[in-house]
């Protein structure tokens, strides 16, 4: 174990074993997910077919009326996206700290305080990480526009050094504030304060678990890239061969019937990633806090099992 209270490795595995021990809560997580993002490629339909028959009479703009369709439809895709996000986030909490829920659940999701402030905490975190990031960008401008005038080598190194001053700021309060998630699930309030405090003198190890676990969802990325160009290349090589690489000549029947339980097959590996993204942003920071608890350096409102002992 760290001398901080925890180790970043574990924090991970956690992750990855709630993946491998729930896939078809994974696969549900992920198909709830999707569908809003299919409501918006339906509302899309319309705009593309109005493009294609401008594009068939010698071209144009969309009207008005598919422009505000389409961005209505994406606003309302992302927010269905994060009706189902942010209960999915709590209930990792309960799964990784073995707890049961105080009412019934659905694939092991719920609607209540613990998952409106989820919601808060998530709005908040990324409003100001991103606050911070903005008033930084705006003080290099600032100072570096007004050199710039003077010296433009002097103003570009000040920019510069400025915008990699900025970015580390940003990183640096974005890791310090990760912890006030699980300690505000845990404590069933906002506790700002202690999840700010939790994470004092453990910048690095907590940077750690951030590069650990964005690590493993590119290794998940990748794979899911290779089980996707098999799913292509069986698709593609009867096909190829039956049409003697003419694909003007291929067989629509067969095409039809490779390529729609290709299709679903490829949209249910997509969903089931983003399921696992979903994770591996949520529970290793839940786990780190488990961690924490039990090695004794923090006062939990409960006792949680052994990280070994994580089956939920």
């Amino acid at each position: 174990m760290h001398k901080t209270g925890f180790d970043p490795g574990v924090a991970v595995v956690d992750a990855i074993n709630i993946v491998r021990r729930h896939p078809w809560r994974m696969l549900g997580w992920g198909l709830l997910m999707y569908l809003p993002m299919l409501v918006v490629m339906l509302a899309l339909v319309p705009m593309f077919v109005e493009m294609a028959q401008l594009e068939a009479n010698g071209g144009g703009d969309p009207s008005p009326a598919s422009a505000i369709l389409v961005q209505a439809a994406s606003n309302l895709g992302q927010l269905a996206q994060l009706a189902i996000i942010v209960p999915a986030i709590a209930a990792l909490a309960f799964m990784v700290w073995q707890r049961p829920r105080a009412k019934k659940t659905w694939l092991g999701m719920r609607y209540g305080m613990d998952e409106l402030r989820v919601l808060v905490l998530v709005i908040a975190y990324y409003f100001g990480v991103f606050l911070v990031m903005f008033v930084a960008i705006v003080a290099i401008g600032l100072i570096s526009v007004p050199l710039a005038m003077v010296s433009k080598p002097l103003g570009i190194l000040v920019g510069v050094l400025g915008g990699l001053a900025a970015f580390a700021g940003f990183v640096w309060v974005g890791i310090r504030a990760v912890l006030i998630l699980p300690a505000s699930v845990d404590s069933e309030t906002f506790a700002f304060v202690e999840g700010w405090k939790a994470s004092k003198g453990r910048f690095w190890p907590l940077f750690a678990v951030g590069l650990l676990s964005f690590l493993a969802l590119v290794a998940f990325s990748i794979l899911a890239v290779v089980i996707l160009g098999i799913i292509v290349l069986v698709v593609a090589l009867p096909l190829g061969f039956m049409s003697g690489g003419d694909w003007g000549t291929a067989n629509t029947a067969l095409a039809f019937g490779l390529g729609i339980p290709a299709a679903i097959l490829g949209f249910l590996l997509l969903s089931f990633l983003q399921a696992v993204s979903v994770v591996m942003y949520a529970v290793p920071w839940y786990s780190v806090w488990a961690q924490m608890t039990r090695a004794g350096v923090l006062a939990p409102a409960e006792v949680v099992p052994p990280a070994t002992e994580i089956e939920a």
